[in-house]
């Protein structure tokens, strides 16, 4: 069990990066893992389909907390169809390609889903306004 705590996911657990909220977010979203209760704040500007601002915030584990810092770096200056192709496989890669027990995806899930849920107002906003 060692090897899943690598010196960069130790270091973002210590040291989250953009944990924080943003003033003035255009989206939003919490998200709480009903198991362990962990739980996931993100705040997030869009300009246009950029994302120019973000901030997550977790109450969590190291790996939640890692994982969010690791996603806010991320997502900042990527545009939405840049955002989409990011899932776990790429949050395990940024921490160290740690090899994840199931019982912990759900760790590294949480600020994603924070974000996902976040930007789900604004797919449908976007598929409903180019139809």
């Amino acid at each position: 069990m060692t090897d899943l705590y690598r010196p960069i996911l130790v270091d973002h657990a210590r040291q989250p990066r953009h944990s924080r909220r943003v003033d003035r977010p255009t989206h939003q979203a919490e998200v709480v893992n009903p198991t362990c209760g962990d739980r996931a704040i993100c705040t997030l500007v869009l300009n246009g389909a950029i994302v120019s601002d973000v901030g997550i915030s977790v109450e969590g584990c190291a790996i939640a907390t890692a994982a969010g810092s690791v996603l806010a770096e991320s997502i900042l200056g990527l545009s939405l169809d840049e955002l989409s192709s990011i899932d776990t496989s790429v949050l395990c890669h940024r921490l160290g390609a740690i090899d994840l027990p199931a019982s912990r995806v759900d760790c590294l899930e949480l600020p994603l889903r924070a974000v996902r849920q976040a930007l789900a107002g604004q797919r449908l906003l976007d598929r409903f306004s180019s139809a």
